[in-house]
């Protein structure tokens, strides 16, 4: 969506979500400042109400959105309360005249420590978050080197790889959802919807054709990878 910020402390967006009470959330999206004009850019944050949408919580800091910085990743972490639902919101943090435009894209609230693959390694500590049998690092398309499913080279200020860090202290590319269906590639078995599961596109063993490598329930390591097999670097034809 392209929200167009106006008077500081306009909500822009808003969405009552359920929550489960003493859980991590992580709330994040994709900004891109689309004024091109000499209007001054827009500052914006993300925030959170524990009581419907008439107290915002200001949650990390606010911010502004310049226009050479290209697509900018923003967001935080918050641990619920005893709240069964939570306000997420978009608020304008400047105010001043109309024109400050600014598109917003893969918006999520989500658990911080989901295990989407069910092995009891956290996604955000997993190695391979779908057990395919292909190394989220490769899925995530950012073309960077890895080694063990791990990128190569050194980590700036904010613990990211140097590889894929860009001068605002996030990511400089977006994760890959090759069919577009809501669902990263790193989290999905057929990530392109061909009907064919990425495992078999990329011949790794899967003797049941569930699109999990090995048979069964895999056993894995405490990096989240299937121990019953070994990790190559893909064909990409999934």
């Amino acid at each position: 969506m392209v929200a167009d910020f106006n008077a500081a402390g306009d909500v822009i967006w808003s969405q009552t979500v359920t929550t489960t009470p003493f859980k991590e959330y992580s709330f994040n999206a994709w900004v891109l400042n689309v004024n091109f004009t000499d209007e001054t850019d827009p500052r914006i944050r993300l925030a959170i109400s524990t009581d419907g949408g008439s107290f915002y919580t200001t949650i990390g800091t606010s911010t502004n959105i310049t226009e050479v910085q290209g697509w900018t990743l923003i967001g935080f972490n918050y641990i619920n309360a005893n709240n069964a639902s939570l306000t997420i919101a978009i608020i304008s943090d400047n105010g001043g005249n109309s024109g400050r435009e600014v598109a917003i894209d893969a918006l999520s609230f989500l658990e911080s420590n989901c295990d989407d693959d069910g092995d009891g390694v956290a996604n955000r500590l997993d190695l391979d978050s779908d057990n395919d049998g292909i190394y989220d690092a490769y899925e995530s398309s950012s073309g960077a080197l890895q080694s063990g499913g791990v990128l190569t080279g050194g980590v700036d200020g904010e613990g990211i790889p140097n590889a894929v860090s860009n001068a605002s202290g996030s990511i400089d590319y977006q994760l890959a959802d090759s069919d577009n269906d809501g669902l990263l590639d790193e989290i999905e078995v057929d990530s392109d919807n061909d009907g064919c599961y990425d495992s078999f596109e990329e011949n790794i063993t899967d003797l049941d054709n569930d699109g999990i490598a090995g048979t069964g329930t895999p056993t894995v390591n405490g990096d989240g990878l299937v121990t019953s097999i070994s990790y190559t670097a893909p064909t990409l034809n999934s």
